[in-house]
């Protein structure tokens, strides 16, 4: 399966970035000059030199693991917490040896200040650097990049959350107004009231009443959905038979329709009006134009932590051995936009041929309506 959905944390914020790298190495460069200054034996042009190509150092060094980072995905948090604690204790550790090479370069031969004697070698080691590198000011240069850069891309994550369910409320309502329009337009409409017509006019009064009953449950059903991004898995089921109930009284022994949903999914959370798409290309395009009876399948299946819906049908006769109308990519594209930004990398949408037929499953996370247990 495939997504458009762009990653959370790209390229896009690397001006947040490069502000936080930039301020941390000139806090770092600050202190250096300034613990320079406090010693003006030490203290030389040569040395100012050196501490800025060091602070030059630690911009390039954050600005990989910043890559690093966020080249996770979202959903992978943890590990990214991981690769970043390690990707910064291995360039403070490029930068401590940096600093020695450097300091062996620009005084050679000179013995390194502050020996220190001890049978403990990793102890006279570990004092060696303190005393005679920036290594403490290194480890706490890092340590505050590392904070901050966690902290930045979890800002970032909330926000852009934040702003995808703004827009999915706003998809919500189209994509409301968008079935009513494309089904209450006067070709619906007329098909529709013809059928009644036709029931009326050959005594086929209960029927008739049915399809009535019908056209009103989806009205209702329709109208009465509330302006939210979700809905439970059950509610939109309702709203998609009700929607192909009329479509089956038009079509009669063309249409069959195959509805497969364990009872303990009926409780999880939907885009609302998901399916409304899927199931009109599959009436329209499969259903329509058939010479033999056409079966429809609506499924919703569970895979691992996500919930797979899909819409299938077994073709339309002869009329399936060329391609889909242009048409169908609409709906599809719909579709595939809302999933973008209701779940970003998390949800895809998979559509295509199917044996004789056209098969269109959505993928996203598996969540639950407040009074389900998962």
């Amino acid at each position: 399966m495939t997504s458009t959905a762009q990653p959370v944390v790209s390229d896009r914020h690397w001006p947040q970035a490069l502000r936080l790298i930039g301020g941390v190495w000139t806090l770092g460069l600050l202190l250096m000059m300034a613990g320079g200054l406090a010693e003006p034996d030490l203290f030389s042009p040569r040395e100012a030199v050196r501490w800025t190509a060091l602070a030059a150092l630690g911009v390039i060094l954050c600005a990989g693991a910043w890559r690093l980072a966020i080249a996770l995905p979202e959903n992978r948090r943890p590990g990214r917490i991981v690769v970043l604690g390690l990707v910064l204790a291995l360039a403070w550790a490029l930068h401590v040896t940096a600093d020695l090479q450097t300091a062996g370069w620009l005084h050679p031969g000179e013995a390194p200040q502050g020996q220190v004697v001890s049978d403990n070698p990793l102890f006279a080691l570990t004092m060696r650097l303190v005393i005679t590198t920036n290594a403490v000011l290194y480890l706490a240069l890092y340590g505050f990049f590392g904070m901050g850069a966690t902290g930045l891309i979890s800002v970032i994550e909330t926000r852009e959350r934040d702003r995808r369910l703004a827009e999915a409320l706003a998809a919500a309502s189209r994509a409301q107004l968008a079935a009513l329009r494309f089904q209450l337009n006067p070709h619906f409409l007329f098909n529709t009231l013809n059928a009644i017509g036709s029931l009326v006019v050959t005594k086929r009064a209960k029927e008739a009443e049915a399809m009535i009953g019908k056209l009103s449950d989806f009205l209702r059903a329709s109208l009465a959905a509330d302006a939210e991004p979700f809905t439970p898995l059950e509610d939109e089921l309702a709203v998609t038979q009700a929607y192909l109930d009329i479509e089956a009284e038009r079509f009669r022994d063309r249409m069959r329709v195959v509805w497969d949903c364990p009872p303990e999914l009926l409780r999880a959370m939907a885009p609302s009006f998901l399916l409304q798409p899927l199931v009109e290309n599959a009436v329209k395009y499969a259903v329509s134009p058939a010479l033999r009876p056409v079966t429809l399948r609506v499924a919703a299946s569970r895979e691992g932590e996500d919930l797979v819906l899909s819409v299938e049908d077994d073709g339309a006769g002869e009329v399936q051995t060329g391609p889909r109308p242009p048409g169908i990519g609409v709906g599809l594209n719909n579709v595939r936009e809302r999933l973008a930004l209701l779940y970003g990398a998390r949800a895809a949408l998979d559509a295509g041929a199917n044996g004789e037929g056209f098969r269109a499953a959505v993928r996203f996370p598996l969540t639950w309506a407040e009074r389900a247990a998962a």
